[in-house]
């Protein structure tokens, strides 16, 4: 579960950051920056020691990371 959260809090964070300096919203973007190197710090101390099992979770909470940032984008 926590490689499900993880590699989703960091893919939508990286998705809503792409919009972000997209449509050059910079006072979101310097923030989400920090959001992002904290979630990435987790990332790597939880993916480092996964298995098979792990990457298909992390693959998972990313993949719905990824859409998710689209929809709270178009909404927000």
């Amino acid at each position: 579960m926590t490689l499900f959260l993880v590699g989703f809090a960091t893919i939508f964070l990286l998705g809503l950051q792409q919009q972000h300096i997209t449509h050059e919203r910079h006072g979101w973007s310097a923030l989400t920056s920090y959001a992002i190197a904290a979630a990435q710090v987790v990332f790597v101390k939880e993916a480092g020691a996964t298995d098979l099992l792990g990457t298909f979770w992390l693959g998972t909470g990313s993949a719905i990371g990824a859409s998710l940032s689209i929809v709270v984008h178009k909404r927000f």
